[in-house]
């Protein structure tokens, strides 16, 4: 009689343990679940911001094919610091840059797709040198309050001489976002007598 007795106080604990056991495991399934639904959610919302950002650089080509860069190059001999050797090995002046950067931001001012602030075409500091820089208001992108931003740049000083100006599109949704970014040069045509933006 005392070994069975002594048997129910030994199932009895195992039952126990076991519950502790299943219900330790159950907790640890729901947790892994939710933690992998969460990364999920974060990997779909970078995916988002990323296409966001890159569609914005879609926008930007638009916005450069819309500007009115037709400017006739000066016949005048140019003095040698005021020129630019091009990846083609045309020569470009200074004044040529900064007139198609003002065509095109004068053109994304007027465009009726772009919101640009008050202080648009203002001027910037960051670790490289000074510049000046036109910010577009977001652009929605679909649903969800996915966003994109567009920043129009260019540097005062010649950093690369392939590069005249640049712009970063930057897509948003909540507090995750991605950059991406686009160089533009400035060019002659193949007449010689125009400038043209290439990227």
């Amino acid at each position: 009689m005392k070994i069975l007795k002594n048997r129910k106080h030994v199932n009895g604990f195992t039952l126990i343990l076991a519950i502790v056991f299943l219900s330790a495991f159950a907790t640890l399934v729901v947790s892994m679940a939710t933690a992998n639904s969460t990364t999920l959610q974060n990997q779909r919302d970078a995916r988002t911001a990323l296409s966001a950002a890159r569609f914005g650089l879609e926008i930007s080509k638009y916005f450069v094919k819309q500007s009115d860069i037709k400017a006739t190059l000066a016949n005048s001999k140019p003095k040698n610091s005021d020129i630019h050797e091009t990846s083609a090995n045309l020569k470009i002046k200074n004044s040529d840059i900064h007139a198609a950067w003002k065509s095109l931001c004068d053109s994304i001012i007027a465009s009726p797709l772009a919101v640009v602030p008050a202080n648009n075409d203002r001027q910037f500091k960051d670790d490289v040198t000074t510049g000046k820089e036109l910010v577009i208001a977001p652009f929605k992108y679909g649903s969800g309050g996915v966003t994109f931003t567009l920043r129009f740049y260019k540097y005062n000083q010649v950093i690369d001489p392939n590069v005249s100006f640049s712009v970063e599109s930057t897509g948003s949704i909540g507090d995750l976002s991605r950059t991406v970014a686009m160089d533009f040069e400035v060019v002659r045509d193949t007449s010689g007598n125009s400038v043209l933006i290439k990227y």
